[in-house]
């Protein structure tokens, strides 16, 4: 087994942590954007739609 110094494994942990941070961000976008792409959007901005628009029924 190769022995690091102090600094390389440092190095290494923290390239790691930010590969992993980043992934689990992107991750957690997707999660955001097929959410709001699948789900109906029934809160203010639909209210506000209706009401621009003049519909009396939901």
């Amino acid at each position: 087994m190769t022995m690091y110094s102090i600094q390389e494994q440092d190095l290494m942990y923290l390239s790691m942590k930010t590969i992993i941070g980043h992934r689990t961000s992107i991750l957690t976008e997707n999660r955001r954007l097929s959410k709001k792409n699948k789900a109906p959007n029934l809160g203010f901005d639909n209210f506000q739609n209706i009401r621009k628009n003049n519909i009396s029924d939901l």
